[in-house]
Parts: C-alpha cells; structure tokens; sequence
C-alpha cells in the first residue's frame, strides 16, 4: 500500500477541494461544501469530494458538540485508529495527512496537511488555513493520520 495522495495528481485534486472549502461556515454535524460542516464534517467530506471514502458507507456517531470538555476518553483519537484506510505515522508529515489536535480534555479536532498549512474548520468560525508552524496548533497536536490507497473504500 502507498499513500492515497502520492501522485502529483491526486495532490492537485487535494488542493482545489480544500480551497473550494474555504469559508465555509462552521455547522456542528455537517459536512456541506459552501453551506456548513465542523472540523469532523469537513475531513470526511474533502475525502469523499476527492474519490477516497464512498458517502453511503461513512458513520459518524453522534456527540455533543462539547464532549471534549468532559470526557477524558479519546473518543476521536480511537475512531481514527479504527479505520483500516488510515495509518497512524510519526513525522514528518506528508500532503493529505490527517492532523489531530487535543482540546479540553481529549483529542477533539482535525485538520488536513498541505504545504506546510493546516486546513480544518474552526467552531463558531468558517473552514480556514493556519501555517503548520503555528505554536498554538503544534503543541496540541497528538497524532498524524495518513489516507493508505486501496482504491475506494467502501
């Protein structure tokens, strides 16, 4: 297996979507391009505007938009390590890697590397880009997911 954005191709295709992205207000539970998604709506729905996850075969669970408060459980973090079509690398991180970053008590929010930016959609905010090398994001960051090319995942 390699990863699923190891062409240049795919890269491209990456980057147009998550520009498309941008703006886009923040919704908790949604994952509409242009009309609404939190930072969990907003990976899921990139990958499957980039052909890497089919739509009908997506669970997310529900939670409560502040679960991360009161819960020390890595709801988040263990879902991720779920997932066969995602590999939980060390650095350095590579175009299309999922970052997941810790607020409150548990990991609670992700966000898609390119181009040492982080794409992710902030609460109460809209869909933006952060440089990687920002402290606040750094030093919340507990672990880098990358999407493994088994053809669609269904």
């Amino acid at each position: 297996m390699k990863p699923y954005f190891y062409s240049i191709e795919k890269q491209n295709q990456l980057k147009a979507e998550l520009t498309e992205w941008l703006g886009t207000p923040w919704r908790h539970h949604c994952s509409v391009k242009n009309r609404g998604c939190d930072c969990i709506g907003f990976i899921v729905g990139v990958l499957i505007n980039v052909g890497f996850l089919e739509p009908d075969k997506i669970v997310i669970p529900g939670y409560p938009q502040d679960w991360h408060i009161h819960n020390n459980e890595e709801l988040l973090l263990n879902s991720l390590r779920e997932q066969n079509y995602l590999q939980e690398v060390s650095s350095p991180v590579e175009i299309g890697d999922i970052l997941v970053f810790k607020y409150g008590k548990a990991s609670s929010h992700v966000g898609i590397y390119v181009n040492n930016t982080i794409y992710h959609s902030i609460n109460n905010r809209t869909v933006i880009r952060t440089p990687f090398r920002d402290p606040t994001f750094r030093k919340r960051m507990t672990a880098i997911f990358r999407c493994m090319d088994e053809e669609v995942i269904e």
